[in-house]
């Protein structure tokens, strides 16, 4: 998840022209809109049902693409507000949603800013009045309201884990490493753990456990781990991913990959990380790309996924 915590980290969407989609969503701050409760609370369980990700109270984007901040100069305490909304209109409660204001430099404006993690609870119900009753999901940059299977899906997935790899970097003067973390959002232990990555030809992996295979453009490297279990929400770090030559930094990096296990679907998807070493803490953004029932641990291989 992208996080925005100043000025300058809005004014980088903007420049760096990052769209909308099924993690992201700008809004131009209009509290008076006599249906805004109800948007805020679809919007908000849209998020948790599908991926997680960011709200912005204070972007306005053209086709998709945010253009300018349109900050809010007249505090109405907005900010409790929006709580109020999140936790009387949702059920079950979301747990882990932040509603954060981000001051101007000058500090005298705000936009408004909600942080939204994929819920191991879902399906989360919209309450917009005592007989509308709803649930919704993000697709791309739409919110939509969900099918009957796949709000059953969302309620069979309670009882599973839900691993998901966080990238963190670590300062070298000489060269790019990316330590490989796995934390488990779910609410039971994840066993039999199986992932592969894709990565740039000159990166490596050091740690135990990895298999390598090379290809013409990328490495690909498969881990398959049958006796150490991930408890739920303990981050485990599971390598480093570094450049194999020294004085060599890239500031953005794509690894694609896969992930499964015991009682787990098969997740497959991409980070994109973005380190800006002079400056500060990189960003990245995860896109999953297809969820789906897995063949038969551990005898596959990356191909039967395909």
């Amino acid at each position: 998840m992208i996080k925005i915590e100043t000025e300058k980290d809005l004014l980088n969407l903007i420049q760096n022209k990052i769209q909308e989609d099924t993690n992201i969503d700008y809004k131009i701050p209009d509290f008076s809109k006599l249906d805004f409760n109800k948007e805020l609370a679809k919007d908000v369980s849209a998020m948790a049902n599908s991926e997680g990700g960011i709200i912005i109270y204070g972007i306005k984007e053209e086709d998709q693409f945010p253009i300018e901040i349109v900050w809010i100069e007249k505090d109405e305490r907005y900010k409790e507000r929006i709580e109020q909304i999140i936790s009387s209109k949702i059920f079950d409660k979301i747990d882990g949603v932040k509603v954060n204001k981000i001051s101007s430099e000058d500090k005298k404006k705000f936009v408004i800013v909600i942080e939204i993690p994929q819920s191991d609870i879902a399906p989360h119900q919209v309450h917009k009045d005592n007989e509308q009753r709803k649930y919704y999901k993000r697709h791309g940059s739409i919110t939509k309201e969900m099918e009957h299977y796949e709000i059953k899906d969302l309620f069979s997935k309670r009882k599973r884990p839900s691993l998901k790899i966080i990238p963190v970097p670590e300062w070298d003067k000489d060269k790019t490493i990316i330590n490989l973390n796995i934390l488990n959002l779910g609410k039971i232990i994840a066993e039999k753990t199986l992932i592969f990555l894709r990565v740039p030809k000159d990166f490596e992996i050091s740690a135990e456990g990895w298999i390598k295979s090379e290809e013409n453009r990328y490495k690909k490297f498969e881990y398959y781990q049958d006796d150490l279990p991930f408890y739920p929400k303990i981050t485990c770090n599971i390598g480093k991913l570094h450049t194999t030559k020294n004085k060599t930094r890239a500031d953005q990096l794509k690894i694609i990959f896969l992930i499964t296990g015991k009682d787990m679907p098969v997740t497959e998807g991409e980070l994109d990380i973005c380190t800006n070493w002079d400056e500060g803490p990189s960003t990245y953004i995860e896109k999953i790309y297809e969820e789906r029932e897995k063949p038969n641990l551990p005898s596959v291989t990356w191909d039967q996924f395909q």
